[in-house]
């Protein structure tokens, strides 16, 4: 997977955007950082198919100073476009993200400890009754699980899944 920085610019392998991450949290020593992980995913019907655009966002998060990230993006032609399934591949899709970046961020030992998995669900709407089961899969692999409304990173990536295919 290759991510490319919010702002635009060339794709890059995750192992870059590790040291771009370790390189800006080492430039500010004197602010708390949170790195958050998210994707959404959005369905969209062209030509008689069905894609799913899948877009997946690394949030580093300078605490009262704003935020940088990067993003990954895809596409997929499925003819299984079930909410519920989607919801449990967008959260395995962040874990799997997370699970190769803590060890290249292993010199920041501070927000390894701190990763959050941002979930695209929430108590209002249709993804309600997917809570208890999608946190407690992120949560048995050893990171935070952060829902709706706070859940910053999916807000980035249901961003760049919204539009044209």
């Amino acid at each position: 997977m290759r991510f490319r920085s919010g702002s635009g610019g060339n794709k890059i392998p995750l192992t870059k955007v590790a040291t771009k991450i370790v390189d800006h949290i080492s430039s500010n020593p004197d602010y708390s950082f949170t790195v958050s992980i998210g994707t959404d995913s959005q369905v969209y019907h062209k030509n008689g198919d069905t894609i799913i655009k899948i877009s997946t966002v690394i949030l580093v998060y300078k605490e009262g100073n704003g935020a940088i990230y990067f993003l990954a993006q895809d596409k997929k032609t499925t003819k299984n476009t079930a909410l519920w399934s989607r919801m449990f591949e967008e959260a395995q899709r962040s874990i799997d993200v997370a699970e190769e970046l803590v060890p290249l961020l292993k010199d920041l030992e501070e927000v390894n400890n701190k990763i959050i998995i941002d979930i695209d669900i929430g108590p209002d709407g249709k993804t309600r009754d997917t809570i208890k089961t999608i946190v407690g899969m992120v949560t048995g692999y050893g990171y935070e699980a952060r829902i709706k409304p706070n859940a910053v990173a999916t807000r980035a990536a249901d961003k760049h899944c919204r539009g044209s295919v």
